[in-house]
């Protein structure tokens, strides 16, 4: 029985990781190598990622980080599917965000889901509104890559959570007629590059069958 419970936590890598920075400040070594080989040796999977990207910033692992990234990009949607949207911190969020490449189809269904995350993160945390979360993501999301239908539906929906009526002006007008109205200070002008699912991903196809 203690060597299954054993076994266990050994794959529970949010674990490993509480016992590595313990054997550190402790200055166990034979068990901070043991939970180094741990992470180093495995693979990163949708349910697995996040902790081993931790894991590899900790250890400065660049070849364990750059293959949690890969997965990241060509799995995003499966990623975050995976997890419940209670457990995806703003870090995480951000980390996504940052991406060259999402699995997802457009920046449309990218922002639909930061949406659904920012409501479910309001929800957990009643010190912030709707708003006062999303603010925070806002120079992330490339609203200008929306066709001006997608953004009326945005707007539609959240329009008094989304942004200003004069923010929400201005976008759209820069949607129709780039460069004919002032932006909002927090949304650059030229938007970040970023690529979507079948976009530029013939290089990452062969990770597609990991996870």
């Amino acid at each position: 029985m203690y060597g299954s419970s054993s076994d266990r936590q050994l794959n529970d890598f949010s674990f490993l990781l509480k016992l590595y920075k313990a054997a550190a400040v402790y200055e166990i070594n034979e068990l901070k190598n043991l939970c180094k080989e741990k992470f180093v040796c495995s693979t990163p999977k949708k349910n697995n990622v996040f902790q081993l990207l931790d894991a590899g910033k900790l250890l400065n692992c660049e070849s364990l980080i750059q293959r949690c990234y890969k997965i990241l990009q060509v799995k995003t949607a499966e990623v975050l599917a995976a997890q419940e949207l209670c457990n995806i911190t703003p870090a995480m969020l951000k980390t996504i965000l940052e991406l060259p490449r999402v699995s997802f189809d457009s920046e449309y269904e990218l922002i639909l889901w930061v949406l659904a995350w920012v409501k479910s993160d309001s929800l957990k945390d009643s010190c912030k509104t709707f708003k006062e979360i999303l603010v925070d993501f806002l120079p992330y999301l490339n609203f200008l890559n929306l066709t001006a239908e997608e953004f009326a539906k945005l707007w539609q929906n959240r329009r008094s959570d989304l942004m200003s009526e004069q923010e929400g002006f201005s976008i759209f007008m820069n949607i129709a007629v780039p460069g004919s109205h002032p932006l909002p200070s927090w949304c650059p002008s030229t938007p970040k590059q970023r690529d979507y699912r079948d976009q530029n991903f013939d290089s990452l196809s062969s990770m597609n069958s990991i996870g």
